[in-house]
């Protein structure tokens, strides 16, 4: 019994393309984006439409782990402010000197997120 696994081809704004019978696999640096690819040519299409696109915020607040559209991941707190806007703070960085804010609004750094399901007692 053979298995076969995929080849990587290259790496493309901080993405993995990767050969896989027949197709093209996109890695965002932690799970393949479901749909598969006709050539690298479609591939790199959809991570620059996907590096335009902002997604729409979580509905529900809580911890989240967020996938930065320029690869990697963050655990985040997702709040909303007195109107209603979601905002993410990262445990692992704060806003830059000029903003040195915690929080932030911009999620079309944000290419998806996951909600952590935390087990405990509810505070509020």
């Amino acid at each position: 019994m053979s298995v076969t696994l995929p080849v990587f081809v290259e790496k493309y704004k901080g993405y993995g393309i990767f050969r896989f019978t027949g197709y093209f696999l996109v890695l965002d640096g932690y799970d393949y984006i479901q749909q598969p690819f006709a050539s690298v040519e479609v591939a790199r299409a959809f991570i620059d439409g996907a590096e335009e696109k902002e997604i729409e915020p979580p509905r529900a607040l809580g911890l989240y782990r967020i996938f930065w559209k320029s690869g990697g991941t963050s655990l985040a707190s997702v709040g909303q402010t007195h109107d209603g806007t979601r905002w993410f703070a990262p445990c692992n960085w704060t806003g830059k000197n000029e903003n040195p804010l915690v929080a932030s609004t911009d999620w079309k750094l944000v290419s998806r997120f996951e909600l952590i399901d935390v087990i405990g007692e509810n505070v509020g």
